[in-house]
């Protein structure tokens, strides 16, 4: 063989070899970082045979159907809820206002501030047996004071703890499915003050009505509120890491053509430095409202 021709046959060896051989598994992509250290956090509740919802006439509890796998080995299978189940988006359809329905929402609308108010301790009765308080105007006007009035297009959220507890916690509590109940929620005042001089966008609450237990059959809190063409976002989760103030929240509806309401996946975009309450002087009065007597 000529001297000069080794080379070239080595070349083509290694060439052969490098492509014959195996490509490693390229390396797991590292997770999404969000501008500026913001974390996401889901408010979602798994959808099961455990998920709490309202109550109906004609049952229709969750339905998961494992169908027969494809000819091309693709599992899949089929699942029936009622629109208000788990966690879910309502819209002012609900209650018959306007002809809203979840896949008409602009996506403009899906994506609010959010406000974080704590429902106050419950009331003790003759007796030792507790009750439900309705949040009042009192707590939002001392959530004000702290942090400033709440901004226009705000989703406001109710947190009663509720949202802590797991779904089959609930079953088991005799919370599912829900008829009347001794869950917290809140007062028609409060709702109207929120949607009507604060202009909220949509309010929330981590159970499954926005009245509380004693008032959820008539919902006078929830039917202000798609009176006025507001949101109601119910049975949310996983609020306790939520601040008061600086999370936006987006309401990911499944999209049903016609549905007045819908289960939703449900995203909080937590801020590295939430704003911090400030500090108020003795007898001062929350903006936009005078010093009550």
């Amino acid at each position: 063989m000529r001297a000069e021709l080794v080379p070239l046959l080595v070349a083509a060896t290694m060439l052969i070899t490098a492509c014959q051989t195996v490509p490693s598994a390229p390396p797991d992509p590292p997770p999404p970082v969000f501008p500026g250290a913001w974390r996401v956090v889901d408010l979602t509740r798994p959808l099961d045979v455990d998920a709490p919802y309202l109550a109906h006439p004609q049952g229709f509890p969750f339905e998961r159907i494992a169908l027969t796998g494809t000819s091309a080995g693709r599992v899949t299978g089929a699942w029936s809820v009622t629109d208000l189940m788990g966690t879910h988006v309502e819209t002012p359809a609900v209650f018959g206002s306007g002809d809203a329905r979840v896949d008409r929402l602009p996506v403009s609308q899906l994506v609010l501030p959010t406000v974080v108010i704590d429902a106050p301790p419950r009331l003790v009765l003759p007796g030792g047996e507790t009750a439900p308080a309705a949040t009042g105007l009192s707590a939002i006007y001392a959530h004000e004071a702290r942090y400033g009035p709440i901004p226009r297009g705000a989703l406001v959220i109710l947190r009663t703890g509720e949202g802590d507890v797991s779904s089959r916690d609930l079953r088991a509590a005799g919370r599912t499915p829900r008829g009347t109940s001794d869950s917290a929620g809140w007062s028609l005042d409060a709702v109207r003050f929120l949607v009507r001089e604060r202009n909220a966008r949509a309010i929330g609450s981590d159970t499954l009505t926005l009245d509380p237990g004693a008032d959820a059959e008539e919902s006078p809190a929830a039917r202000e509120v798609a009176h006025v063409g507001a949101l109601a976002v119910q049975g949310l989760a996983n609020l306790g890491v939520l601040p008061h103030r600086g999370a936006v929240t987006v309401l990911g509806v499944v999209p049903v053509a016609g549905a007045p309401a819908a289960p939703a996946r449900v995203l909080a975009f937590l801020p590295p430095h939430p704003p911090r309450p400030r500090r108020s002087r003795p007898g001062e009065a929350p903006e936009g409202r005078s010093a009550e007597r």
